[in-house]
């Protein structure tokens, strides 16, 4: 055995010592952060073990781009090759790499809430009718926040945007704590945080189980839908799409299977309501799944760097690049309804906050509307908000005239 392959025995040797250690840290770190509640006197323990894990993934990486190939001889008479080793590793490096990435930023991310507890201001600026209102990360969502945050505004409600505030997690965890006071959700990411079930149910039912949840247990209420919903879908090129003779995902996973590459953002290859659940559900099988940002998926479709992405029923890029949404034919995804979500505390401070909102649904905004404003935000962040303005005010002149 040569001193080199000795050598990536020993730092393999090490890896596995400090992943055992590692685990150890966080299971004990877990222990204390559940005795104490997520106090704030153990924010060094939990940001020393943010500092050790991108060191782990340091050795990680640097490991796989080491070992092109190892041949280990047993007894002279029994030799283990494995060669080529470099080019499976190539497939895998990017990806377990993007995995930390991905969950370090939204653990980060979470744990500032956690760890700060319930923000200390947040009772003077109810006081003087000011709430904070978030968005997730990405298009959808933020053109959503900004009209209700002006609708709220013509209302003489004060209003402080956090576009973008992070992913799901992130914004659930703010606002338990406080930090924010609005945000608008959907209904199905709404059953997977609590675990709810939506096989089957109406979305009024739906609404009813999560809100018997979300107000006694997490603090805050799901008020009246706005009459959108945003769906995840999967899509492909209309080149893909009719030389395979594909419209429906059943039709990919049969057609398709080991074949293509996906690409999708951290959060949907990740939750139940995502990949995982959507390659069970289908028997879906990829010969490689790319984790990429928002934009970054329908730019890989587009320039044929990936076969299928996961898009949003709303985004404009669909029908800008020429992709095919495919049918969802065996129903795994649940209708995703747009609907603010706000603290207790918010609306017992503010009274007419709950009228303003339920007001909000009444506009009678729709999924082209939406699809419309996100292409301008794509295509200009800038514009959002006085195109916003323009919708609001033809919506809301629509319903005047209308009880005339």
């Amino acid at each position: 055995m040569d001193k080199k392959t000795i050598n990536q025995i020993t730092t393999f040797c090490g890896i596995i010592v400090a992943i055992a250690f590692e685990s150890l840290g966080i299971a004990l770190l877990v222990k204390e952060l559940i005795e104490s509640s997520f106090r704030a006197t153990d924010r060094v323990l939990i940001l020393l073990a943010l500092v050790f894990l991108p060191v782990l993934s340091l050795f990680l990486v640097r490991m796989f781009q080491g070992s092109k190939y190892v041949t280990v001889k047993l007894l002279d008479k029994l030799e283990v090759s494995f060669k080529d080793l470099e080019v499976k590793v190539e497939k895998h490096e990017q990806r377990i790499a993007e995995q930390l990435i991905g969950k370090l930023s939204t653990a980060e991310q979470t744990l500032y809430p956690l760890i700060g507890g319930s923000d200390v201001s947040a009772n003077e600026r109810l006081a003087n009718k000011k709430v904070i209102i978030a968005s997730k990360d990405f298009a959808a969502n933020i053109v959503i926040a900004e009209l209700l945050a002006q609708w709220l505004q013509s209302h003489s409600i004060q209003v402080e945007r956090r576009f973008p505030n992070g992913g799901t997690i992130t914004n659930y965890a703010c606002l338990i704590n406080d930090w924010i006071d609005v945000f608008v959700d959907y209904t199905g990411t709404g059953c997977l945080f609590m675990n709810i079930s939506y096989r089957g149910k109406a979305r009024d039912k739906i609404l009813e189980e999560l809100n018997w949840l979300s107000i006694s247990r997490y603090g805050f209420e799901w008020t009246t839908p706005i009459g959108t919903k945003t769906n995840y879908c999967l899509v492909v090129s209309a080149e893909r799409a009719k030389e395979m003779r594909i419209s429906t995902v059943s039709e990919l996973a049969q057609k398709g299977r080991g074949k293509l590459q996906f690409c999708g953002n951290y959060e949907f290859t990740n939750r139940r309501d995502g990949l995982p659940g959507l390659k069970a559900h289908y028997n879906l099988r990829f010969a490689e799944e790319k984790i990429c940002g928002y934009q970054e998926r329908y730019d890989l479709v587009r320039d044929g760097k990936a076969d299928v992405a996961v898009g949003h029923t709303t985004d404009s890029q669909i029908g800008d690049y020429n992709l095919v949404m495919l049918d969802d034919d065996k129903v795994f995804f649940p209708d995703y309804y747009e609907t603010p979500i706000a603290r207790n505390e918010v609306l017992k401070t503010i009274p007419e906050l709950r009228g303003i909102l339920n007001s909000f649904s009444k506009l009678g905004i729709t999924e082209q509307d939406l699809t419309a404003l996100i292409q301008d935000y794509s295509d200009n962040p800038e514009s959002l908000a006085t195109r916003a303005q323009l919708l609001l005010k033809t919506k809301d002149g629509e319903v005047q005239n209308s009880l005339r």
